[in-house]
């Protein structure tokens, strides 16, 4: 066998050994994918996994949302209300600011009627102070009757007197009359007038 010949059959050993290692490393490879393809595979379900979760989540939420919209829906209808409200308050402000200013009138019209009750007051006194006076006087006058009376009593009373002895001095005028008419009888007899 010729020197070439075995150095070929040495290059395709070495060929073969190297397609064997390339061959090993390929199985390694392949069972490296094969436990790539696994671990895919498994990151492939957990995906999926999560991605139900978030299917759920993007049903809560849309649930969610829902009801944000009907909340905002009812918010609306609040505010509608409130400004119903505000609106109803505003009128209730101009209807007091409207009874403020008739209130304001009335105290004027009061204050007025005040014054006027002073001074109507004022003129009472006055009149009271007057009638006061008069009452004096009055009662000045009444003490000046009254002492008038006592002495018309007095008078009354001397006059009672005076006609008692006037009564007297008649009852002894009549009883000299009746003597004088006794002695004129006498008289009369005496010079025989019978």
């Amino acid at each position: 066998m010729s020197w070439r010949t075995e150095e070929g059959i040495g290059r395709t050993e070495e060929s073969i050994g190297r397609t064997e290692e390339g061959i090993g490393r390929t199985e390694e490879s392949i069972e490296r994918t094969e436990e790539g393809i696994g671990r895919t595979e498994e990151g492939i379900g957990r995906t999926e996994e999560g991605i139900g979760r978030t299917e759920e989540g993007l049903g809560r939420t849309e649930e969610g949302l829902g009801r944000t919209e009907e909340g905002i829906g009812r918010t609306e209808e609040g505010i509608g209300r409130t400004e119903e409200g505000l609106g109803r308050t505003e009128e209730g402000i101009e209807r007091t600011e409207e009874g403020l200013g008739r209130t304001e009138e009335g105290i004027g019209r009061t204050e007025e009627g005040i014054g006027r009750t002073e001074e109507g007051i004022g003129r009472t006194e006055e009149g009271l102070g007057r009638t006061e006076e008069g009452i004096g006087r009055t009662e000045e006058g009444i003490g000046r009757t009254e002492e008038g009376i006592g002495r018309t009593e007095e008078g009354i009373g001397r006059t009672e007197e005076g006609l008692g002895r006037t009564e007297e001095g008649l009852g002894r005028t009549e009883e000299g009359i009746g003597r004088t008419e006794e002695g004129l009888g006498r008289t009369e007899e005496g010079l025989g007038f019978d």
